[in-house]
């Protein structure tokens, strides 16, 4: 099972987006540019992104998953249709 947190999408760079107190950074991979992954959230602002928990990353690969099209299905139970992101680096900020 993975678990994720949500956040607001805050705000979007060239090549990062800032999730509530996160600056995830985007790298480059074989589906896209990191600048093509940070335009995914300028339609975003202000909504809420689930991201993958640091305990259910176990990869390696520096990808995890974000989702912003999720929905409450009962009343505790959240279906999320999750998408493969690289990141270079996630900063929290204060």
């Amino acid at each position: 099972m993975t678990h994720a947190n949500v956040y607001k999408v805050e705000d979007v760079g060239e090549d990062y987006t800032i999730f509530g107190n996160l600056r995830c950074n985007f790298e480059d991979h074989e589906n896209g540019t990191k600048e093509e992954a940070a335009a995914f959230f300028r339609r975003c602002i202000g909504k809420d992104a689930a991201i993958e928990a640091p305990e259910s990353v176990s990869d390696g690969t520096g990808r995890f998953y974000i989702s912003v099209d999720f929905r409450d299905q009962h009343e505790n139970i959240v279906r999320i249709m999750p998408i493969p992101f690289s990141v270079s680096s996630v900063e929290i900020l204060v």
